[in-house]
């Protein structure tokens, strides 16, 4: 379809060094998605998150798992020439960390589409990295084309 990303990351307003996906695994659109980020270990973050033992920030692995859930929440939705589908804003978090990761690691995320109540939608989400959960939790996304906060 002429105009249509060349890779569903495209969708995402956001950029290096500020684009925590690597890799779209898979993508069914208001339903669930598996993505990958790739971590070499020579990010500039760990320099200072424990130097000489570094671990992946919590509020990165967060901050990943929105990035997917802004893309199964919103990647169906039609965009128009100035405008990227589903302009929505992280709006709420509830992640617990029972594990942690060390590079260099792929940290494999999941998010399942649960519920929309107006211009909010709640997904669960997981971070995986060696097959142990790291994080997992709820996001909650606000629209903004629904009146969300901005």
């Amino acid at each position: 379809m002429p105009g249509s990303p060349a890779s569903p990351l495209d969708l995402l307003p956001h950029a290096p060094p500020f684009l925590f996906l690597t890799r779209v695994v898979s993508l069914e659109a208001g339903v669930s998605g598996v993505a990958e980020w790739a971590l070499t270990g020579e990010e500039d973050f760990f320099r200072g998150h424990f130097p000489g033992e570094p671990v992946v920030p919590g509020v990165l692995l967060t901050e990943s798992a929105a990035q997917l859930c802004g893309l199964v929440a919103c990647a169906h939705e039609p965009a128009d020439a100035d405008a990227r589908p589903g302009r929505v804003r992280l709006a709420q978090s509830h992640m617990k960390f029972p594990g942690s990761a060390a590079p260099p690691a792929t940290i494999v995320l999941r998010a399942e589409f649960l519920r929309a109540i107006g211009p909010l939608r709640m997904l669960r989400a997981t971070a995986e990295h060696d097959g142990r959960v790291v994080a997992e939790g709820t996001i909650t996304l606000a629209s903004l084309d629904d009146g969300g906060a901005r």
